[in-house]
């Protein structure tokens, strides 16, 4: 044993480190927090089809089209996700579908759509005259665009 001096001073050394350890801990978690939540937000390529049942609600009873009409050609993975579907056959009807799009109208609408498309990673140029119409659901918007002959689904997560 040592003087009382001593030992307060070994004492004190001790909490120091403690504390200093606390502190070290304490930001490695802070860090921990922001980089998970970054990588959530982080938007990845989708490289497979929705499940069969988010397809049937948010695509086909909107569009009113059979799946088995529906071919996928990507997305993103994100918060506010994108789907991109491909019709074959005639374009649906949708009742529920209106005229134009939410984003406004001309070139920049296009230029929102090839954005999409290109930051989905699907090969499509859309030419100056697009049919665009949408029809809001529970949870996002679905676009419909014809062009050149075929017909997507565009479902675009709020």
């Amino acid at each position: 044993m040592g003087s009382p001096k001593e030992d307060y001073a070994k004492r004190r050394r001790k909490w120091a480190r403690a504390f200093g350890q606390f502190l070290l801990t304490v930001v490695a978690f802070v860090v921990f927090l922001f980089v998970g939540f970054i990588s959530y937000c982080v938007p990845t390529r989708m490289t497979s089809e929705p499940p069969a049942a988010w397809t049937q609600e948010y695509i086909c009873d909107v569009a009113q089209v059979e799946h088995s009409r529906l071919v996928f050609r990507g997305g993103i993975s994100r918060r506010e996700g994108v789907v991109v579907f491909e019709v074959t056959g005639d374009a649906p009807m949708g009742a529920s579908f209106r005229q134009g799009s939410p984003f406004g109208q001309g070139g920049d609408v296009r230029k929102h759509y090839e954005a999409l498309f290109k930051y989905c990673r699907i090969a499509v140029e859309l030419p100056t005259e697009l049919e665009i119409s949408f029809c809001g659901c529970a949870e996002g918007n679905l676009h419909k665009i014809v062009a050149d002959g075929k017909t997507y689904l565009v479902y675009e997560r709020l």
